[in-house]
């Protein structure tokens, strides 16, 4: 819970009170490596802040591969719905890709803090902030050629890249493997030249 409270102050000062609001109505959950926080269709009202490890977001259509759409690492958030105002499911299944502790905070006790306190309110706003750039920057890594998105990702979002398997690294770029390993040479190419 410490690492929560020291991400926070980061951006925003605590007072005691906000801190006895946490520690009062959040848990700290640790989770094992390919265990499903959901399953696809599932709700669980809840948001939760990575403390450590990764965790994604993925569809698993029948009879082909897990697609995933989206990763989050430590200091960012996920919900257990479709946002953290709706009580419907996002149709992910979330899955953790390494072992990984989080703070859960039931979605009811969230909407309270962020209407009762301006702190709280105004940490969510940060964070929704960084995870709008996140995405920002995959769309546009998405747009570009095959072949030059490892290397871009690799640059603009390597908290959410490393952590990945060479297999998952291809769904969540949507590569094919030659692309992978001509572009991972490249960057390795280049990163030893620098």
């Amino acid at each position: 819970m410490e690492r929560f409270f020291t991400f926070w102050r980061k951006y925003v000062t605590l007072n005691w009170d906000d801190k006895q609001f946490i520690r009062q109505h959040a848990r700290v959950l640790t989770y094992s490596k390919n265990e499903y926080y959901i399953m696809k269709g599932e709700v669980k009202l809840r948001w939760c802040f990575v403390l450590e490890g990764t965790v994604a977001g993925l569809d698993i259509p029948p009879n082909t591969q897990e697609t995933i759409y989206w990763v989050s690492t430590a200091n960012d958030y996920f919900v257990g719905t479709k946002h953290p105002f709706s009580k419907r499911s996002n149709q992910l299944a979330i899955r953790f890709l390494e072992n990984s502790s989080i703070l859960e905070i039931p979605i009811f006790h969230l909407q309270d803090a962020q209407r009762t306190r301006p702190a709280f309110a105004e940490l969510l706003h940060v964070l929704k902030q960084h995870k709008i750039n996140q995405r920002t920057q995959l769309l546009k890594i998405m747009k570009m050629k095959p072949h030059q998105r490892f290397d871009v990702s690799m640059q603009y979002l390597p908290k959410q890249i490393h952590p990945l398997t060479m297999q998952q690294r291809l769904r969540f770029l949507n590569i094919n493997k030659r692309t992978y390993y001509r572009s991972l040479m490249n960057y390795l190419r280049k990163n030893k030249q620098q």
